[in-house]
């Protein structure tokens, strides 16, 4: 007597393998916009962690030198990195490889938010790219366009008339650069306020629903949307912005003498 062989079939049918299929691919649509998300917002945290970071080196810069603020551009230091405060906030991190000439590249992370990859548009100052620094002293009624002067003057931390909380150093900027006849996207290029007279130098609110990460003299870090700094520019007298855009602040102090290497 035969028996009758029966074969249990384990494996998926084609319509199931499809229905399996088709689910990961909802689940996938939904889960991605929050993964996006917080990957973006894991981002903003390592901006604001690196903003304090930059901040300690101020504070540390302002211990070594009497109180006095780090100075945005000297243009009587050696050509490079080092006339910018980047240079001289980099001596403070020394484990960090940074650029020594116009034609080198910035490869240490603490200068740059994660948020924006740098976009190399060819220019000898690549290595400008990183977090905007607010300036210090210009007079930009003496400073003619495209010029570069000896009007970098030094700010005393007391001299500030804002407290410390209100009072901002540094933020997130973007340099829209339109000298290339391209369309000016924020995607283009980023740059931080290396020319004190361009009009194409913003605050780069990238974070969240348009805000910019921003470091405050009391060393707190904390988002600000554009409608803070448009008001910013009226209630403590900074040509930061016009508009958006990055300028100087006014305030005349004396030189400070130049400070050693």
């Amino acid at each position: 007597m035969r028996r009758k062989i029966t074969k249990n079939c384990d494996a998926f049918t084609l319509v199931e393998l499809l229905v399996v299929i088709s689910i990961i691919a909802v689940l996938l649509a939904v889960l991605m916009p929050a993964l996006s998300k917080a990957r973006e917002s894991a981002k903003g945290v390592i901006c604001g962690t690196r903003l304090k970071n930059v901040g300690l080196a101020l504070e540390f810069y302002s211990k070594d030198w009497d109180g006095h603020i780090m100075p945005y551009y000297r243009p009587s230091e050696p050509t490079g990195i080092g006339r910018y405060w980047i240079g001289k906030l980099l001596k403070y991190f020394p484990t960090q490889k940074m650029a020594s000439s116009d034609s080198g590249t910035l490869t240490t992370e603490i200068v740059f938010c994660p948020s924006f990859e740098p976009f190399d548009i060819g220019k000898a100052e690549s290595w400008a790219k990183c977090y905007g620094m607010r300036l210090w002293g210009i007079d930009i009624d003496r400073v003619p366009p495209g010029t570069w002067t000896e009007y970098q003057k030094y700010q005393k931390t007391l001299n500030v008339r804002a407290t410390p909380a209100e009072f901002f150093l540094v933020a997130d900027s973007v340099r829209i650069y339109t000298k290339t006849g391209a369309t000016p996207t924020q995607n283009f290029a980023i740059y931080n306020a290396a020319h004190i007279v361009d009009t194409d130098i913003y605050v780069h609110v990238r974070h969240g629903r348009g805000v910019a990460n921003t470091l405050f003299m009391d060393l707190h870090v904390g988002p600000k949307d554009k409608n803070y700094f448009n008001k910013l520019h009226v209630t403590q007298k900074s040509y930061f912005l016009r508009g958006e855009k990055v300028y100087a602040w006014t305030k005349k102090d004396g030189l400070r003498p130049k400070e050693p290497d």
